[in-house]
């Protein structure tokens, strides 16, 4: 699925319109709608923007194609980097400026190795948070059948009592529900 198809069909899962959307993420309307027909693909930004109102992580937008692309042109731009560097160095240029063009290009190649390196810690870390995400809704899902499990069991319990006996069930709940630290909003 493209990126595009994801962001709609995640939508949709969660109830929400374009228009929604855009206004929990910022973006404009036409804008969201471009990404879902993949007239254009959302940058780095509006992803982690569409991803946080979505609730899911960048990777479940667009396996991370994006930023394997970032970090590819980043590597293709390093190397480029490089072969100049090595004409600068084989060059006939004064000392003086060759020293502060090797200097300039230095520090260009690391912020292109911090950003490779930053590329993959975040695909990491997203990849955690996708992890940490899943585990944490089959906690609730396991949190809500065991509350359906246990509503099943009250209400068997209640018609296995005759009429004397429900009442006295119902009295009893209502004084557990007098007792605050007994009660949810509590």
């Amino acid at each position: 699925m493209s990126t595009g198809e994801n962001i709609r069909k995640i939508r949709k899962q969660k109830g929400l319109t374009q228009k929604k959307l855009a206004e929990l993420t910022g973006l404009n309307e036409v804008t969201i709608r471009s990404y879902e027909l993949g007239k254009f693909n959302p940058k780095l930004e509006s992803m982690k923007k569409i991803a946080d109102a979505l609730g899911v992580t960048v990777g479940d937008l667009d396996d991370y194609s994006t930023m394997l692309q970032d970090k590819e042109d980043a590597l293709n731009l390093q190397q480029r980097l490089n072969e100049f560097l090595a004409k600068i160095l084989e060059s006939d240029i004064p000392e003086e400026n060759k020293k502060d063009n090797v200097k300039k290009i230095n520090e260009l190649l690391e912020s292109i190795k911090n950003l490779a390196s930053t590329i993959d810690i975040a695909i990491l870390k997203d990849k955690e948070m996708s992890q940490a995400l899943k585990e944490l809704s089959e906690a609730k899902q396991e949190l809500m059948s065991t509350e359906q499990e246990l509503y099943a069991l009250i209400l068997y319990s209640y018609n296995l009592l005759n009429y004397e006996g429900q009442e006295k069930f119902l009295d009893q709940m209502n004084l557990l529900l007098q007792i605050p630290k007994y009660r949810k909003d509590q």
